[in-house]
């Protein structure tokens, strides 16, 4: 071991303990390359799958405004036949209410004398 620098020279080589310690040092670099590795094969994985679920998210959004508008489109059509219907239950009723007074009651309506 060369005293200045506390490090061995290069003539007397790594003795066994030394030789050992670097072959541990080696092999945990090497596995932590591995981890490392590994979590950038993960990270690729999940921003691939955080980009298709981000175009499902788009597509299923397309979808629910496109049912929105059918559904708003059928809740104004049903709107306007309710409207309808009442109008022509109103009608029915009036129909009725004429046929229960009787035909001389329509013949005064006809002429504007109110029975």
């Amino acid at each position: 071991v060369d005293k200045a620098g506390g490090y061995p020279s290069a003539s007397s080589g790594l003795s066994a303990g030394a030789s050992a310690r670097l072959k541990a040092a080696e092999e945990r670099a090497a596995r932590a390359e591995q981890l490392l590795n590994s979590a950038m094969q993960r990270e690729a994985v999940s921003a691939e799958e955080r980009v298709a679920l981000r175009e499902q998210l788009d597509e299923t959004e397309e979808l629910v405004k496109g049912l929105t508008q059918q559904l708003d489109g059928l809740q104004q059509s049903l709107q306007q036949e309710r409207s309808r219907c009442e109008a022509l239950e109103k009608e029915l009723e009036q129909v009725h209410e004429r046929s229960r007074t009787g035909p001389a009651a329509q013949e005064g309506d006809r002429k504007g004398n109110i029975s």
